[in-house]
């Protein structure tokens, strides 16, 4: 199997983390909304073409009690060093190919001789080569050597560090100011600067940059109304219980209104299909909350404490399927595959039964000679 560079790995731990659990109050706001000196604008060095954003609050995650059993396959290398992050945000080129580019802009109170020495021993561990320093376009790029691919990093501000593939992050430093996602793409700015700093993670992109294929929104098609949305926003959070909103801006108030019909309609669909099959969904069906006002559609939910419990001891149960967190050899976990079935033996033909032995005909007696003719009686 293809391994993950580090880079991406560490990506994937936090954003499949993210995607679980978010912790309770008291976390300090993600930083980003307002710069520290010497901090750069992230939006201002992501090209313009880069359209989905998601933006992740790390001591968030990290306070949650039971981060370490969920996140317990994450490298060494990211426990080293997720301690002196604040936030990651991450910026996407959908790609229709399914390989979409990524770029991240990680915040916090670097040592730069620490972060290289961290990632070159990880490398090293691999059996890999440290980084290469090289100049581009002003900026000291550390770069992975073969057969690692990543990290490729380098540090855009005392506190910020710019991740990825090594074109990508070549051209993000070629990024100028007015060519930035910040300068062309007003509309996924709006939407990233309306996001709740607070929330655990946070993602939003434009639907026209969605890699859709046609048959997704043709009509018939569950996600029809695709095509009536403008934007779409999910923010993931945890304080007692775990908030997911999911919210889309639609093209006028009419298509909103239609766009939650939709919705109410199918979640009814599927709650009188769980409600005989699985009680438990149907009842977690029933929390889903889905309202239109002007525009906007939001869509969300409110889980326990006691059912967030309940997930979280199934998903770290042994018997639970394997974790999508990355393993520290930079795979990703499989789950298991069945064993295939032993066929049943083939049915044993039955003994012929023999013939019956042929039965000898009984004797037929010789018949008495007939007298002859005109001979006179014996007396």
């Amino acid at each position: 199997m293809k391994k993950l560079g580090l880079g991406l790995r560490f990506f994937l731990a936090i954003a499949c983390v993210s995607l679980l659990v978010s912790c309770g109050k008291g976390c300090k706001k993600e930083s980003g909304e307002t710069l520290k000196p010497g901090q750069i604008e992230p939006l201002d060095q992501i090209p313009a073409n880069y359209s989905a954003l998601v933006s992740i609050n790390i001591p968030k995650l990290k306070a949650i009690p039971d981060f370490e059993k969920l996140a317990k396959d994450r490298p060494e290398a990211i426990k080293s060093l997720e301690n002196d992050i604040d936030s990651v945000t991450l910026a996407i080129n959908p790609s229709p190919d399914g390989s979409p580019k990524v770029i991240g802009i990680v915040t916090g109170k670097f040592d730069e001789a620490k972060v290289v020495s961290v990632l070159e021993a990880e490398n090293k561990k691999e059996g890999k080569a440290g980084f290469k320093k090289e100049t581009i376009e002003g900026k000291q790029v550390y770069i992975a050597q073969a057969p690692a691919t990543g990290p490729n990093f380098t540090f855009i501000s005392p506190t910020q560090m710019l991740v990825g593939e090594l074109d990508d992050v070549k051209k993000a430093l070629a990024t100028k100011k007015e060519d930035s996602l910040n300068a062309k793409n007003k509309e996924v700015v709006e939407l990233y600067h309306s996001r709740n700093t607070g929330k655990a993670l946070w993602a939003g992109t434009l639907t026209s940059s969605l890699p859709l294929n046609g048959s997704a929104t043709q009509a018939g098609s569950p996600t029809e109304f695709l095509k009536d949305l403008k934007s779409i926003t999910i923010a993931i959070d945890r304080d007692k219980d775990l908030d997911v909103e999911l919210v889309g801006t639609a093209i006028d108030a009419t298509k909103a209104q239609g766009i939650a019909g939709t919705l109410n309609g199918l979640k009814s669909t599927l709650g009188m299909g769980a409600a005989a099959q699985d009680p438990k969904a149907a009842e977690m069906l029933k929390k889903i909350e889905i309202t239109a006002q002007d525009k906007v559609v939001k869509v969300s939910i409110k889980v326990s404490e006691e059912d967030l419990q309940k997930a979280i001891s199934s998903f770290i149960a042994p018997t639970r399927a394997p974790s999508l967190v990355p393993k520290d050899d930079g795979e990703i976990a499989q789950p298991p595959q069945p064993e295939a079935p032993v066929p049943p033996a083939a049915p044993q033909p039955e003994a012929p039964v023999p013939p019956a032995a042929p039965q000898p005909e009984a004797p037929v007696p010789p018949a008495e000679p007939a007298p002859a003719p005109n001979q006179p009686p014996v007396e």
